[in-house]
């Protein structure tokens, strides 16, 4: 593996006011890690050493234990030998990859600190050496992202960061069978001293409440930019009764476009081709008796500038000839009419007005991604999901029943064991609103797309590339990004991510009158008491304020 030749070292430091190892793209740029420029190109990076023992993540495990006692048993015996590698890869898998990846981040954090300050990080590591450790940490802040500075510029790092960094060293000790650092009083007094100046809170994400839910759910099935134009394009060039091509619709301005208002006959003024410079009227009619392919309204709905072109591909542009036949024969494919469209001197016509009605409902309808996108979003609410728990479902998990969606979440982070549990989400007399809707019209799509029915086996949410035929399924961040885009779509303000949905449901619902125990079982917590935190961002305003009930009376 060669590294490219335009990539530079940054020429920052880090936290621990060591040279930062991130390389960019260009020199001159500015890091995305620390801020600082970047100077000399990068040497060829060499693959990482594999651990000495076993799999990477191993030392945070039993497994090289287990590995060293059992070795001695299966000495020279190759079906036990074969065994004890069964034993070692279980234990591996005895706690989670995630936190195995967190920890190690901790513990090499920690031996930096300690080659920066001349401290030993062997164990046993004494309590004074995991308390300057906190100290180091809670001095070095978060990173500034204006001066990219890590030394006492940034803000306090969380108190549950701080915990979780030196948990690290405690597991280290455990795993090695040595007493624990962190039962020493010295440790829980810093800790306890850190919270009392930066605080304890957990600063959550903000949650999408009902009425949030509402405003993302309507901007997700709002037409894409271009539907009406297109609508349009498709009602006027496919009638079979209408002469009027592909270049008179090109070169129409709104000077010609005449009509008394939305609900009357348009009359266009085109010219006839040929060597005539003058103008020929052209008739639409309405169609009352099926308004969605109404070419009239169509053209009315898209409210033609006078002064410029009716149909453009940019806000100055106006549209070609072939844009506008390569729009119509896309669409027409797409909706699957083709074989139902009649060449008329290289003008696909549709005779069937329910055809034509099935093509204008097709290029308004949302786009693939935003289907996806309100099914997550809708069932991520309802079920009160975790992120990481929806992006890991398959089709063999989803269920529409009568009574809406059931979900089997077959592992959660609190059940790393895998005993899974089924979930409902509700019906929703809204359709905007519903979970089955929405995971019903997401699979109808993808199956247009694929040719065939979603396999079983195949995720429910996946990402939208080129690569359809063995999808990828979305990742938690992935859904978290998708939550953070409608919710800037919507003109949501705070802080969003996947779990404020989570946290919004919980409010809605205890809001309404559900009890807290009926929550807590929905959202599958360990105890009642674990929506507290979700509740809490929310209950200044609503029936828990007397206040409002004073002022209301």
């Amino acid at each position: 593996m060669t590294a490219r030749p335009n990539q530079f070292f940054c020429a920052g430091t880090n936290r621990f006011g060591r040279p930062c190892t991130n390389r960019v793209a260009h020199d001159g740029d500015r890091c995305g890690v620390c801020g600082g420029p970047a100077k000399f190109p990068a040497p060829t990076p060499q693959p990482p050493a594999e651990p000495a023992a076993g799999r990477p993540g191993e030392e945070w495990t039993v497994a090289p234990q287990l590995r060293d006692r059992l070795a001695p048993l299966a000495a020279g015996n190759a079906q036990l030998e074969r065994l004890v590698e069964v034993c070692v890869r279980l234990a591996h898998h005895s706690r989670a990859e995630g936190s195995k990846v967190v920890y190690d981040q901790h513990w090499r954090t920690f031996v930096v600190f300690c080659d920066a300050v001349g401290l030993s990080a062997e164990l046993p590591v004494p309590a004074e050496t995991v308390a300057c450790f906190l100290a180091y940490l809670a001095d070095a802040g978060r990173v500034d992202r204006t001066t990219g500075e890590r030394t006492g510029t940034g803000d306090p790092l969380r108190h549950g960061y701080l915990r979780q960094a030196i948990a690290a060293l405690g597991l280290r000790h455990e795993l090695n069978g040595l007493p624990s650092p962190l039962r020493d009083p010295l440790i829980q007094a810093v800790l306890r001293g850190y919270g009392r100046i930066h605080g304890t809170d957990v600063h959550g994400k903000d949650p999408i409440r009902l009425d949030g839910l509402t405003r993302i759910a309507t901007t997700l099935t709002r037409p894409p930019g271009n539907a009406t134009r297109d609508r349009a394009l498709v009602l006027l060039l496919t009638h079979p009764d209408l002469a009027v091509n592909a270049g008179q619709l090109a070169g129409l301005n709104g000077e010609h476009v005449l009509t008394d208002g939305p609900h009357d006959p348009v009359v266009l003024l085109v010219h006839p081709g040929g060597r005539s410079l003058g103008l020929e009227p052209i008739d639409i009619p309405l169609d009352d008796e099926a308004p969605t392919a109404c070419a009239a309204r169509a053209l009315t709905a898209l409210a033609p500038d006078p002064f410029g072109p009716v149909f453009r591909s940019a806000p100055a542009r106006r549209l070609s000839r072939q844009g506008v036949l390569k729009i119509v024969r896309t669409a027409i494919g797409d909706a699957g009419l083709a074989d139902r469209a009649v060449n008329h001197g290289g003008i696909p016509k549709l005779p069937d007005r329910q055809d034509r009605a099935l093509l204008a409902v097709h290029v308004t309808a949302p786009v693939l991604d935003d289907l996806r996108d309100l099914a997550l979003i809708l069932n991520l609410y309802w079920g009160a999901f975790r992120g990481s728990e929806l992006v890991a479902m398959r089709w063999a998990d989803c269920r529409t029943v009568e009574q809406g969606v059931e979900w089997t979440v077959r592992r959660a982070k609190n059940d790393q064991l895998g005993r899974s549990e089924t979930v409902g989400a509700a019906r929703n007399p809204n359709p905007l609103l519903c979970p089955a809707t929405a995971i019903t019209e997401w699979r109808t799509a993808l199956t247009g797309i694929l040719g065939e029915q979603p396999r079983a086996k195949d995720p429910v949410f996946i990402r939208l590339d080129r690569h359809l035929d063995s999808p990828v399924p979305l990742t938690r961040d992935g859904a978290s990004q998708i939550v953070k885009r409608a919710a800037r779509a919507a003109r949501l303000t705070g802080d969003h991510a996947s779990h404020s949905l989570r946290a919004g449901f919980v409010s809605d619902a205890l809001d309404a009158g559900a009890t807290r125990e009926q929550v807590q079982r929905h959202g599958r917590w360990a105890a009642v008491s674990s929506i507290d935190s979700y509740y809490r961002k929310t209950n200044t305003w609503g029936r828990n304020n007397p206040s409002q009930h004073l002022a209301g009376s």
